[in-house]
């Protein structure tokens, strides 16, 4: 009878330890998918722990991996990958390069409109109406409303090729975790390729223009590279812009064009 009590007990006490630690890491964490539909999950992560964390969206055989830092409010990531199930797991970095799982959720997701993902504010292409970069977007075409949206993105695009310099020091220095911060490379007036992909990104996306931001090679540099692929509506394609090539050639008072050949880009990564 002894051996059962205490055998009871000893059960007791690890299932409060394991609630307890349960409970902690959902308030640390969460996974929501409630606006699946509209082609992001939101995910909390909020922790004054000094460690590194890492976010993996998978479908299928795909999977995008992005570095959380801790934040009092939810941050959404594209869910780009399409119609299906989705599994999104949270690592915490233990030693070295190693990590082990801390969350998870999944689900069924259904985005109605394809495009509608690539008008959201996500983590490397955060914007707000109260941006500085968002509100110039909105000068540049307020009073060319009836613009085609061809004319629209060249206008957007001429004034960051003709206002944004190419940082090489900020390169040379950048942390694995960087994320472009569309106000402050407006403000500096320099940034690498990330910063000014991200910058027209958002600035599209704000005038309710489908833009991806993509990573991958180009036949203009020998570096991992960073640049968009736009939606013309009225044309009903999509075309390839390097606002960072395009920058350089301006600088360097050579001729230059807003559409490139889709063949002298290869895309790892679109968000």
């Amino acid at each position: 009878m002894k051996k059962i009590i205490v055998l009871f007990f000893v059960l007791f006490l690890s299932f409060s330890v394991l609630s307890k630690t349960t409970l902690a890491a959902e308030s640390q964490y969460n996974i929501d998918f409630s606006k699946s539909g509209q082609g992001i999950v939101r995910i909390l992560y909020k922790s004054e722990k000094d460690v590194k964390v890492k976010l993996m969206i998978i479908k299928g055989k795909e999977k995008y991996t992005y570095n959380l830092k801790s934040n009092e409010e939810y941050i959404n990531f594209p869910l780009q990958l399409g119609n299906g199930k989705y599994v999104v797991n949270i690592y915490e970095n233990t030693t070295g390069k190693k990590y082990k799982k801390v969350f998870c959720n999944s689900a069924d997701v259904n985005i109605t409109d394809n495009n509608q993902v690539f008008l959201n504010s996500v983590q490397s292409i955060e914007w707000n109406n109260n941006d500085e970069a968002i509100k110039l977007a909105t000068n540049i075409i307020k009073d060319n409303i009836e613009l085609s949206d061809r004319d629209k993105v060249t206008a957007i695009y001429q004034y960051i090729v003709k206002n944004i310099s190419y940082d090489n020091k900020k390169a040379e220095n950048l942390k694995y975790d960087y994320l472009p911060n569309i106000d402050s490379t407006l403000k500096s007036g320099t940034g690498i390729c990330y910063d000014y992909a991200s910058l027209l990104a958002s600035m599209l996306r704000s005038a309710s223009i489908p833009t991806k931001l993509v990573k991958g090679y180009s036949a203009h540099t020998d570096v991992y590279h960073a640049w968009n692929e736009i939606y013309i509506a009225d044309e009903n394609k999509w075309i390839v812009v390097d606002a960072t090539y395009d920058a350089f050639l301006y600088n360097n008072n050579k001729k230059y064009s807003l559409e490139k050949k889709a063949s002298e880009y290869k895309s790892a990564k679109e968000y």
